[in-house]
C-alpha cells in the first residue's frame, strides 16, 4: 500500500509542476523528513513569475504553500485509503495555483501602464 501512495503522490506532483498559466512560470517542491512521524514527509511548494514588466520594472511574485504533510507513508498510517494523501494533495495543490493566479492578476491589474512580457522572441 505505501509503494501506490507513493506513485499516487508523485504522479500528483508531476501534473501539478507542468500545468503552467504563463510561459515564465515556475513551480518548485521543496520535501523534508518528518520531525514528528517517522517514515512521513513534509512537503512545501513555491510558485514563482518573473518576466512581466511595468514602467520599466519587473514584476515579481512569489508564494509559498503552507506544509503538506503525508500520512500514508509511514509503518503505521493515519487512514487505510491508499488515495488520502492523493486527494489532500490534489486540493491543496489546486486552492495553491488559485491563490497564485489571484496574485498574478492583482500584480498586474496595480501596473497603470502596459503591462509587457521580457521575453526576447517578441522584443
Amino acid at each position: 500500500m505505501k509503494e501506490e501512495s507513493i506513485k499516487l503522490i508523485k504522479a500528483t506532483l508531476d501534473n501539478w509542476r507542468i500545468g503552467k498559466n504563463y510561459t515564465f512560470q515556475q513551480k518548485n517542491i521543496s520535501v523534508g523528513k518528518s520531525p514528528i512521524v517517522e517514515g512521513e514527509y513534509i512537503l512545501k511548494f513555491d510558485n514563482t513569475l518573473h518576466g512581466f514588466i511595468c514602467k520599466g520594472k519587473e514584476i515579481q511574485i512569489s508564494i509559498t504553500s503552507k506544509p503538506f504533510h503525508t500520512t500514508k507513508l509511514s509503518n503505521s498510517p493515519l487512514s487505510e485509503n491508499v488515495n488520502s494523501d492523493k486527494l489532500r494533495l490534489e486540493k491543496i495543490l489546486k486552492e495553491f495555483d488559485e491563490e497564485f493566479d489571484s496574485k498574478v492578476n492583482e500584480k498586474l491589474t496595480e501596473c497603470d501602464d502596459i503591462v509587457y512580457t521580457s521575453d526576447p522572441l517578441f522584443f
